[in-house]
């Protein structure tokens, strides 16, 4: 234990921690001391562990003090061998009167200034000749001090006059003491991204701008085709019935009077003028369809395919057909025009498979690679010769003798009108005498 007590007292180095490691030493290979044979050498132990205790608290407190004293030099140290190699953004600190004490790379590259030609400064000098008359420099230091820090977006000067917007941020810094240190300015220039922000906003206004118009113009539109269908269904439709009942009436007051040939062009001018209305009727519709309002919700397309094959069956109950409607298949849409759709589909599978000994036609869904799904009805009618598929969607276009197969060539126009307002699309598969396939989404 002396020699424990003695090693503080006659350090053998200036080293203030050096009394202490070697104290840890001297205690670690200290033999346990012997039980002290009187009440008084266990006092004077006592004594020498607490005056050890004081002298290492006292040592400890000494060497946190020389660290504390030598900190601010190493801060700068750092701070130096941080900073002075960044060349995007401009780094550099002002003492408290806003001269400029240190300059990084950025800040040479940002600002045009040597760090011979700016040191000692005021940084004022970055500032335009009306933020300066308006005492913003002053003004950017004070707000430091209040808040801590002061940041915005300002227009700079770099040497030679050219200006720049800049992001800066102010930081007010102070010493152990709490006494101002000087500031820390960090400068960024975000020239191209306030131009790149303004063509967008531009280029957002333009797009609105024609948005509007075309908003107009297809409102405009959508009023010529209901002036258009209104003229139609009235307008036209009066001369086809006048057409189609007065060649009835020829017929029937007339008919004895007429030979066969006179009877049969009668007959086919009622023909044709009924079909006319049908023709109308399907341009109606699929006005309609354009103009309707979309109301989305879930819609069980199974049993809406089920009702639709059973009225089919049940029009022609002596027709021979096998339906295969997968179960449990929804879709999110309109249901009134999901079911046009689908009407026009299966109307269109069960009319091309007239001439098959068996009808089949099947429904169901599938899921392809990037999850999304696909609906689709498959017949084994006679099919059509893919190369003129593009054809197929368009209104009055027909791939087979309107003789062989009756129809007006708006029902598939009218599924392809349906899936697009629903944001999908329709396309189909076949080939002569093999059957097709058609297939949605949406």
């Amino acid at each position: 234990m002396q020699a424990l007590t003695d090693t503080f007292r006659n350090p053998v180095s200036d080293d203030p921690l050096q009394p202490i490691s070697l104290a840890s030493q001297q205690l670690s290979c200290t033999d346990t001391p012997k039980q002290p044979d009187s009440e008084k050498s266990k006092e004077s132990l006592l004594r020498e562990v607490k005056m050890l205790r004081e002298r290492i608290a006292v040592l400890e407190s000494a060497q946190s003090m020389r660290s504390r004293a030598g900190a601010a030099g190493w801060i700068d140290d750092l701070f130096h061998s941080l900073v002075d190699g960044v060349e995007d953004y401009a780094i550099f600190m002002l003492d408290p009167e806003g001269r400029v004490t240190t300059w990084n790379r950025g800040a040479q590259r940002l600002l045009g200034y040597t760090a011979d030609e700016i040191l000692g400064r005021h940084f004022a000098c970055f500032y335009t000749d009306s933020d300066i008359a308006a005492n913003l420099p002053q003004e950017d230091l004070r707000q430091a001090l209040t808040d801590g820090k002061h940041s915005g977006d300002l227009w700079r000067v770099r040497k030679g006059g050219t200006r720049f917007l800049a992001n800066f941020v102010t930081t007010a810094l102070y010493d152990a003491d709490g006494n101002l240190y000087g500031f820390a300015r960090v400068l960024r220039d975000v020239t191209e991204q306030e131009r790149a922000k303004n063509e967008i906003a531009r280029l957002h206004s333009d797009l609105e701008r024609r948005v509007a118009e075309r908003t107009a113009e297809l409102t405009a539109t959508n009023e010529e085709l209901a002036a258009f269908s209104y003229s139609v269904s009235h307008d036209l439709r009066a001369p086809l019935r006048a057409i189609d009942g007065f060649s009835q009436a020829v017929l029937e007051d007339y008919g004895l009077s007429l030979d066969a040939a006179g009877a049969g062009y009668l007959r086919r001018i009622r023909a044709e003028a009924q079909r006319m209305g049908e023709l109308i009727d399907s341009l109606l519709d699929l006005s309609r369809i354009t103009r309707a309002e979309l109301i989305r919700q879930n819609v069980n397309l199974s049993e809406m395919v089920q009702q639709v094959c059973q009225r089919l069956q049940q029009n022609d109950p002596h027709r021979p057909a096998e339906f295969q409607i997968a179960e449990g298949v929804w879709a999110r849409g309109d249901e009134r025009l999901l079911r046009i759709a689908l009407e026009n589909l299966l109307e269109n599978a069960w009319k091309f498979t007239c001439l098959e000994c068996v009808a089949k036609i099947e429904f169901g869904v599938q899921k392809r690679e990037d999850d999304q799904e696909v609906w689709y009805i498959k017949d084994n009618g006679v099919g059509f010769d893919m190369a003129y598929a593009r054809d197929l969607f368009g209104a009055f276009q027909r791939l087979h003798s309107e003789a062989d197969f009756p129809g007006t060539g708006i029902g598939l126009a009218t599924v392809q009108r349906i899936t697009q307002r629903h944001g999908g699309r329709t396309w189909a598969e076949a080939a002569p005498n093999q059957g097709a396939t058609f297939f949605f989404s949406l």
